[in-house]
């Protein structure tokens, strides 16, 4: 029998993902967390009805300058819960752009109803419904790094992120604004293709300018090694002496001859 998963609440997401708690991982991912939350930025926060939308950028490790947007979706049915003042009681569901989440966990949360509706046209086509290779669900139900790293940055700034008065004083955009803010997959690949490519054009750019200056060194020699030749054949003369009934050459420097 397949697994159900139920909704949690942020906290309970990041100790415990759908029931898959990995102390090892978390402490990882924890560590990463760690070294980039400086770096991690709040993007904007919008609004649908009584549910609550935070845009959040994380760092790649792999492309300098890069950033993937992560998106955490507040919700509930509970009336008790939507007045309230804190979004700590809601679930949440989730949407990253970035590539270690598209290509590994994706369709698995859209699969069990945890990604964000109104995002999947931001998803890679190709990914969105294909099952990862390890096909065990209740094993590979986790979270990656994007997705960890925003969650803790909300739970370390919740006294304004998950407060409901705090978190209006975040850039609030209406809900078609928020959406466009938030690159598709297809743009990620694409600008890392092009970086990928401008890298390639460097690396070959740099490597002919070696060869160049290989090459003008190598020349620079052969004119060196050729001038002291010519300057050295100046300076020889051939000497025959007789000797017997024979004539043999000599090769002598003509400065030794010079009389002083």
């Amino acid at each position: 029998m397949e697994k159900e998963y139920g909704f949690q609440t942020l906290n309970e997401f990041i100790l415990n993902p759908f029931g898959n708690g990995k102390d090892d991982k978390r402490l990882s991912l924890e560590q990463e967390y760690t070294k980039i939350k400086k770096q991690i930025r709040v993007i904007g926060y919008s609004q649908v009805d009584d549910d609550a939308l935070i845009h959040i950028k994380i760092p790649s490790d792999s492309h300098q300058n890069q950033y993937y947007d992560v998106v955490i979706l507040f919700f509930t049915d509970d009336n008790s819960v939507k007045n309230g003042m804190t979004l700590k009681n809601y679930y949440v569901k989730f949407f990253s752009n970035s590539p270690g989440f598209i290509y590994k966990y994706a369709s698995l949360y859209k699969k069990y109803g945890f990604l964000i509706d109104v995002l999947y046209d931001k998803l890679d086509n190709d990914y969105i419904d294909k099952m990862p290779e390890k096909s065990n669900a209740t094993f590979d139900m986790y979270y990656d790094k994007s997705i960890y790293c925003a969650c803790r940055l909300i739970q370390d700034n919740s006294f304004t992120l998950m407060n409901k008065l705090g978190i209006i004083t975040q850039h609030k955009k209406n809900i078609d604004k928020f959406v466009k803010d938030i690159s598709s997959f297809e743009n990620i690949k694409f600008g890392n293709e092009l970086k990928e490519l401008d890298k390639g054009i460097n690396r070959e750019l740099a490597k002919k300018k070696n060869e160049n200056k290989n090459n003008r060194k190598h020349n620079s020699s052969n004119v060196k090694r050729a001038g002291l030749t010519t300057a050295s054949n100046k300076n020889i003369s051939i000497v025959k002496k007789k000797t017997g009934g024979g004539k043999k050459s000599k090769v002598v420097s003509t400065k030794s001859t010079i009389k002083k």
